[in-house]
């Protein structure tokens, strides 16, 4: 709380700092305030559209709120940005297999495990992902 408290102090004295909107978004993320969160992290994109890290704070957000649509668009923005995110195509694929974009899923998971072979997380929701496209094979060798 003594952060966010921090950051607002910081935004009424420079209301145009990006950064203290995404440090804001992120303190009230880990206190567990998804919505407000969001809405630091759209203004501080409002003021630097190509930041890659509130885009990626954003999309983490609208996932645990559920809207998994909207990370995927986070998310997708992110690659614009930095083609070879690990944590981008990771994060997407979880979002599409959440909206039953099974195929979506498992073509980002690939890609993730591509630039980072050695990724449990991403060879686990792939042999998900695979499982419920009914490959039951090339789940079970990600498994």
């Amino acid at each position: 709380a003594r952060a966010v408290a921090d950051y607002s102090r910081a935004i009424e004295l420079n209301p145009w700092n990006a950064t203290a909107f995404n440090n804001r978004g992120y303190a009230r993320r880990k206190l567990g305030e998804l919505a407000g969160a969001v809405e630091d992290y759209t203004r501080s994109l409002d003021l630097q559209p190509d930041s890659v890290k509130s885009l990626n704070n954003r999309g983490y957000c609208h996932a645990k709120l559920g809207a998994f649509a909207r990370a995927i668009a986070d998310y997708s923005r992110v690659l614009q940005l930095e083609p070879e995110s690990t944590h981008a195509f990771h994060n997407r694929g979880i979002s599409h297999d959440k909206l039953g974009n099974y195929r979506q899923a498992v073509d980002d998971l690939s890609a993730a495990l591509q630039l980072d072979p050695g990724n449990a997380n991403a060879l686990f929701n792939r042999g998900s992902a695979l499982d419920s496209l009914g490959e039951f094979d090339a789940a079970i060798a990600d498994y």
